[in-house]
């Protein structure tokens, strides 16, 4: 459909080279306390099955950076960041790779 920007391909390298992993949770709407998840997805990374340990190890981190942050005053912006700063450490440090990290913050 038209020209491809090259922000476009250069994403589409990027997921080809490295994959995707996305970080889901439910949050309480007026706790902000979590009520489901996180749920750590991959896809293009790592064969989620050899790499259980490594994925138990992003929903412990996802649940340390959710809980740093105190309830009824937190920016979803940050959170995100942080979310995606935090694992995005914990997967190089593990494999040497930099997946693209997508923090899903949901609000019921």
């Amino acid at each position: 459909v038209g020209d491809v920007g090259s922000v476009v391909l250069r994403d589409r390298k990027l997921l080809a080279e490295d994959g995707l992993i996305m970080a889901v949770v439910t949050l309480d709407k007026v706790t902000k306390r979590v009520v489901a998840g996180p749920e750590v997805i991959s896809r293009g990374f790592v064969y989620v099955k050899e790499a259980e340990h490594l994925m138990d190890e992003a929903v412990k981190v996802s649940m340390r950076v959710i809980d740093s942050f105190p309830p009824y005053s937190f920016d979803v912006n940050a959170m995100n960041t942080k979310l995606r700063d935090e694992i995005s450490r914990l997967m190089y440090e593990r494999t040497k790779r930099n997946p693209m990290i997508l923090p899903i913050l949901l609000e019921v």
